[in-house]
Formats: structure tokens, sequence, C-alpha cells
């Protein structure tokens, strides 16, 4: 049976896989969009922080989650208005 990964390992592992998806958006003519992917890459590592220093439990992280992405959507409309 293969050995489970490390923390570290799978963080990078998931760092290389964030550098290509924004590559991939980028070069698909979706630069326009990129905040709106960095600002979701920016809440999910939030959410693992304090999953992993156990601060919040996984109930009250997606409320934080659903008003901090409102909030932004809010923020992006009133800025382009």
């Amino acid at each position: 049976m293969a050995e489970k990964p490390s923390i570290a390992e799978m963080l990078r592992r998931t760092s290389d896989q964030l550098k290509r998806i924004r590559k991939h958006v980028a070069n698909g003519g979706h630069v326009d969009q990129m905040q709106e992917v960095d600002a979701l890459v920016g809440l999910a590592k939030e959410m693992a922080d304090r999953q992993l220093a156990g601060l919040e439990s996984p109930a009250d992280e997606t409320i934080a989650l659903c008003k901090t992405v409102t909030m932004q959507r809010t923020e992006r409309s009133t800025a382009s208005s």
C-alpha cells in the first residue's frame, strides 16, 4: 500500500495545481476572471488554515465563506458601476 503523502507534500502539489489552473484561465482568455479565481483561492486557504487550527467547525466555515463571497461580489459590483 502506498504511503500517505505528508501535509507539506500535499500543499506543494496543491500549489502546483493552482499555478497550472491560473495559467489555463489566463491563457483561455479569461484574464478578467482572475480576480475572482484569486479571491476564491484565498478563501479556500483561509478555510484550510482555520480548520487546521481547529478554530471553527466546518459548518461555521461554510457560513463565513458564503458571507465573504457575497461581500466580495457586492464590492466588485459597486466598483464596476
